[in-house]
């Protein structure tokens, strides 16, 4: 089986999970990773490569294709559009294209595609209306999955979380400066409501709609639970005596203020979340 994006965060967990359930993976990466993950067969392929992939498809000739290279940094996408579309819509096109036809295959997506909600918790057949350059990047990756004609689920993640994330991140950073010992921790806009998972449920998640969801529907992987970011700050700190300090500079207009999932349908396929939110988050503040 094929996994893109196989050195960033959920790339990693999801390929160690197969490996430990006995699968042969072929390992999508840019760059030659610094930790190689024992046992994988790792590729250089630049998805927005469309020749490559399709090269690198016909060697391998995956049954199963799970796909989460992408841009997912929000800033980032927003300060380099052109090239947040060719990564994750072009790129898109070009790994279920070049996909063969009796393989299945997964589409990492994001709650984000939904925008504001008009309706909590939110379900598949909420309207999708992306804020922000990444948002749109991937509903229109999900067109991309339409239009490709291939057996394919879409996967709409809601935030996840968990050791070995980016520091770029928001629990993440948070997480370092509470382990280097800050007393001010710096922090955006501790209002906004997130649904949070940990990244090893999320993956579970891919792993069970691979296996049994109905190509070219979405689900939610969800918790179904929303959590200010003040809640979730409380639960990193613990009892260390820290204090949050808000930056001008962290904060993001047209933020969507809350948002929080139904997960029933994947749940009906048997997905359950394992983790819990408070145990993970103590693990990422070293306590």
């Amino acid at each position: 089986m094929v996994v893109t994006g196989a050195d960033g965060f959920a790339g990693r967990v999801l390929v160690s999970a197969l490996k430990e359930e006995g699968h042969e993976v072929s390992g999508w990466v840019r760059n030659p990773p610094n930790k190689p993950i024992a046992g994988v067969k790792y590729r250089r392929v630049d998805i927005r490569d469309k020749g490559a992939c399709t090269n690198s498809m016909e060697d391998i000739q995956p049954h199963w294709v799970f796909h989460l290279a992408a841009m997912t940094h929000v800033l980032d996408c927003q300060n380099n559009p052109k090239q947040c579309f060719e990564t994750n819509v072009s790129g898109t096109a070009n790994v279920f294209g070049a996909m063969p036809v009796e393989a299945r295959g997964l589409f990492s997506s994001s709650c984000h595609v939904y925008g504001r909600p008009k309706s909590l918790a939110i379900c598949e057949d909420h309207p999708i209306a992306p804020v922000g350059v990444y948002a749109e990047s991937k509903a229109l990756g999900e067109g991309a999955v339409a239009d490709c004609g291939k057996k394919v689920v879409i996967a709409r993640a809601f935030h996840h979380t968990g050791l070995g994330q980016p520091e770029r991140f928001v629990l993440s950073d948070w997480a370092q400066q509470i382990r280097q010992g800050a007393a001010q921790i710096h922090v955006g806009d501790l209002s906004l409501c997130r649904d949070f998972c940990d990244v090893r449920d999320i993956v579970r998640g891919y792993m069970v709609l691979l296996g049994s969801g109905n190509p070219g529907e979405a689900y939610n992987l969800a918790s179904g639970e929303a959590l200010s970011l003040e809640t979730l700050f409380g639960m990193l700190r613990g009892h260390q005596h820290c204090e949050p300090l808000a930056q001008a500079e962290r904060m993001r207009d047209g933020d969507v203020s809350l948002l929080c999932g139904d997960p029933s349908k994947a749940e009906a396929l048997g997905w359950r979340r394992h983790h819990d939110l408070s145990k993970t988050l103590a693990e990422m503040a070293g306590r």
